[in-house]
């Protein structure tokens, strides 16, 4: 199992926009562009508000939480790509099916994860893929395969020490390192072979609760933001944040994704 360290850079939940507690934002990045190598981020919004990111993985495929599409019809959902604003700006489409992991536990988190299928394809040039990770051997712990120093892209704001600051609509980014060291006991517990728990090199505030940014390298996903602890302001309490791995979950990805495929299978809400 691999753990993450921010290097000097900090995660903290804040409110959105209109007000969301759920919708989380990352913390103490830099500011980033929409053309950096991997910045294949999208935002969702869901009844005119933003609640988080997906990963584009295809022009027309989105990967993200489990979390973020639960109980959420596609006829509320925006998504926006090639654009440093999550409100203006790229491209805008509309799903045309979402997915979810019929395991997933809002519990334990674990099977945190699933996909939007868009009506059409992105077509801006602006807009940017992802791939997946390779398949990795029959019994070998997809945690291990996930590199060190990948970036995570999404909206945020500058500020570590306020938790409750509007979230910032200009894309940043975070890159994190491993950490062996500092595990504490609420991490200890998502120590499984499908999640990683993502923790600062001074056990400090990192907390982006589903997010469903893509931590990437090299224009590969590994591991999908998915679920934090508490978010504490107090910097000698720790916080934690976890992500899904993308490797541990291919088949599931590949078999929704070749039923969903046909575009003429699915059904687009006019809007």
């Amino acid at each position: 199992m691999k753990f993450f360290a921010a290097c000097t850079f900090i995660f903290a939940a804040v409110l959105s926009v209109n007000g969301n507690p759920l919708a989380n934002r990352l913390f103490g990045s830099e500011p980033s562009s929409i053309k950096n190598e991997g910045a294949c981020v999208v935002s969702l919004v869901y009844e005119k508000e933003f609640i988080g990111h997906g990963v584009l993985i295809k022009p027309d495929v989105v990967l993200t939480t489990a979390s973020l599409l639960q109980g959420r019809s596609g006829a509320g959902f925006e998504i926006r790509a090639g654009s440093e604003n999550f409100y203006q700006g790229g491209q805008v489409l509309y799903p045309a099916t979402i997915i979810v992991n019929r395991d997933y536990d809002d519990v334990t988190k674990q099977n945190n994860i699933g996909m939007i299928f868009m009506c059409q394809p992105f077509t801006s040039a602006d807009v940017q893929t992802c791939t997946l990770p390779p398949s990795i051997g029959e019994g070998s712990d997809p945690t291990l395969e996930i590199p060190s120093n990948g970036t995570i892209f999404g909206w945020g704001s500058p500020l570590k020490e306020v938790v409750d600051q509007a979230v910032s609509p200009i894309l940043r980014e975070i890159t994190l390192s491993p950490n062996f060291d500092k595990l504490d006991d609420n991490c200890k517990r998502y120590n499984t072979n499908e999640q990683v728990c993502l923790n600062s090199d001074l056990n400090k505030n990192i907390c982006y609760r589903d997010l469903g940014n893509g931590y990437v390298k090299d224009r590969v996903v590994y591991c999908i933001a998915s679920d934090s602890g508490p978010c504490y302001t107090n910097l000698e309490t720790p916080n934690n944040a976890i992500c899904t791995s993308v490797s541990a979950h291919l088949e599931w990805i590949y078999k929704i994704y070749f039923t969903y495929a046909n575009e003429s299978s699915r059904v687009c809400i006019p809007k």
